[in-house]
């Protein structure tokens, strides 16, 4: 069937032609050709009215009631009608020819009454695959032996708690979408498509989620979330000039030229225990000034203070830490970024 016949067919359809205010227009006759505009060199769909050619407007914006195939009366944009390689009904799908269409579960009992033509569907076999396909299928998808190497360190997946549960693993299966084949896990007999894994940062024990490809680029002896993994690059830990002493920050590297500067003796810190859900944690604040019997902690208002301290972390580790001072005659001193030259004066005068 060549293109003059299908527009011809696809004439025979209409019904009724609508302007863009949806005003029903009268007509005589119909015709749908293939030729050069008058101010284009490109050659495109023409659709004559009473043998007067449409703009491109108009062609554009007009619809038409067509009667389907299938019994149903439609209305769709003209454009869409002419040139659409298949035309959508709410109950079937058929081509622009109209020589066939495959019916939906819409239709319930009397779908099998449209068909026409059985489609032939393509069967594939993983097995039967180049080995190309999948070596790139597996760029993007475990394979049996890799899954189950990081399952023991997966804390969740699509945000199902896996502890105490039967996983199982399935590299390739078909699916009905644009992608041949997917992987699969099923959750003590729950079938469904691997699409996120939830790790627990063993830092700051926070659940979070990443794609499952990105597990392979997780150090899993010491698993970070994003936030641990930003502030220990930002605040590494280094030596002051070849001394015992540590610091994070230029906070703290300042604290400590200024502590030289006065000849104030300054000492890394001890460790803490402090109690955060119910668990026992170490905390070492930053300094130790063992003339004046202070524990120091300097803070800035960054986002990491903000999460401990709306966590209510930071407020477990400072009654720790004061608890420990009374216990030990000593002083717990907080400082902020803002407090730190005040403190040095007051320090001086004593």
């Amino acid at each position: 069937m060549n293109e003059q016949e299908i527009f011809d067919l696809l004439i025979k359809h209409i019904l009724k032609i609508y302007d863009s205010e949806d005003n029903e227009i009268k007509y005589h006759s119909l015709k749908i050709s293939k030729e050069k505009r008058k101010f284009s060199k490109t050659i495109s769909i023409v659709f004559y009215i009473d043998d007067i050619p449409l703009s491109c407007k108009q062609y554009r914006s007009y619809k038409v009631l067509y009667q389907c195939r299938c019994g149903r009366q439609n209305k769709i944009l003209l454009q869409k009608y002419c040139i659409k390689t298949k035309i959508v009904c709410p109950s079937c799908i058929q081509n622009r020819n109209f020589d066939y269409f495959i019916v939906t579960n819409s239709l319930g009992k009397n779908k099998e009454l449209y068909h026409k033509k059985d489609l032939i569907k393509k069967e594939y076999d993983f097995n039967k695959e180049s080995g190309s396909f999948k070596e790139n299928y597996f760029k993007n998808h475990f394979r049996q032996k890799e899954f189950y190497k990081y399952l023991p360190y997966i804390y969740s997946i699509n945000h199902i708690q896996i502890q105490n549960k039967k996983i199982e693993y399935i590299e390739a299966e078909k699916t009905n979408n644009q992608f041949k084949y997917t992987s699969k896990v099923i959750i003590d007999g729950n079938k469904m498509t691997l699409k996120s894994i939830e790790l627990q940062c063993s830092k700051c024990k926070n659940i979070f989620t990443i794609h499952p490809m990105n597990i392979k680029y997780q150090d899993l002896d010491e698993i970070e979330c994003k936030i641990c993994k930003f502030a220990n690059k930002k605040y590494k830990i280094q030596t002051y000039k070849n001394s015992e002493l540590t610091y994070q920050s230029k906070l703290e590297y300042n604290f400590i030229e200024k502590c030289i500067e006065n000849n104030i003796k300054i000492q890394n810190c001890f460790k803490i225990d402090y109690i955060f859900n119910n668990t026992v944690h170490k905390y070492t604040p930053d300094f130790y000034l063992p003339e004046y019997k202070m524990i120091i902690e300097l803070k800035s208002k960054n986002q990491y203070y903000k999460i401990d301290l709306k966590s209510g972390k930071l407020e477990a580790k400072s009654n720790a830490a004061i608890e420990y001072a009374k216990s030990n005659d000593m002083n717990f001193v907080f400082l902020f970024d803002y407090d730190v030259n005040e403190f040095f004066k007051k320090l001086l005068n004593k």
